[in-house]
């Protein structure tokens, strides 16, 4: 009876456990496994706390207020070291360099061309005067200074002529009593009776 009943509990428990004729862990006296510990708290399979989702990455960067001309400033300029504003310049493009370089250049041009017509004019005018082919260009009122002047010019000129021949007559004159003085000096050695006279004569 009593092994029946062994055999009969031993049947039950393999049924109870699946059916399937395989023993739980422990049970087979060839193979122990370790107790589980009461003291250890049981480990759920499920997590204890939900897993964040992953957020999407913007795809442009922040706009932040700019003022033309005044220097950049990030975001976090508050926990960076100070630095010295330093305005920016305005960049210059090729098209506006481009631009600048044309307009100097037209101005050059109109220049030149302005300067060209005026001097082929004034040619022409002076050939045709020479050839007798057109009359003077004449202004009256500025001729008639232009004539004022040349005949002061002519009356400066005259007095200078005869200031010269001044200077000349007495640069002569000068020469001549020079040389008078010397005749007489040396025509009072030779007389004696008349030495006084010349010696008076070449003294004046």
């Amino acid at each position: 009876m009593d092994g029946d009943l062994s055999e009969g509990g031993m049947q039950s428990v393999g049924l109870g456990d699946g059916g399937d004729g395989h023993q739980p862990p422990g049970s087979d006296p060839g193979h122990p496994w370790p107790a589980p510990n009461p003291s250890m708290p049981a480990q759920s399979a499920a997590p204890s706390q939900p897993i964040p989702t992953p957020q999407a990455r913007p795809t442009s960067l922040p706009q932040y207020p700019h003022t033309p001309g005044s220097a950049y400033t990030s975001p976090n300029s508050a926990n960076s070291p100070a630095m010295s504003p330093v305005p920016l310049a305005t960049p210059t493009t090729p098209g506006s360099e481009n631009g600048a370089l044309v307009r100097s250049g037209s101005s050059k041009m109109e220049t030149i061309k302005t300067w060209s017509i005026s001097t082929y004019k004034c040619t022409k005018q002076l050939l045709s005067e020479k050839l007798g082919k057109s009359s003077r260009t004449v202004d009256a009122e500025l001729e008639c200074q232009i004539e004022a002047l040349r005949d002061t010019q002519r009356k400066y000129s005259q007095i200078l002529r005869l200031a010269r021949a001044l200077s000349s007559h007495f640069y002569h004159v000068v020469q001549t009593q020079q040389q008078l003085g010397d005749a007489f000096a040396d025509l009072a050695q030779k007389s004696p009776e008349l030495q006084e006279e010349f010696i008076y004569n070449a003294e004046i």
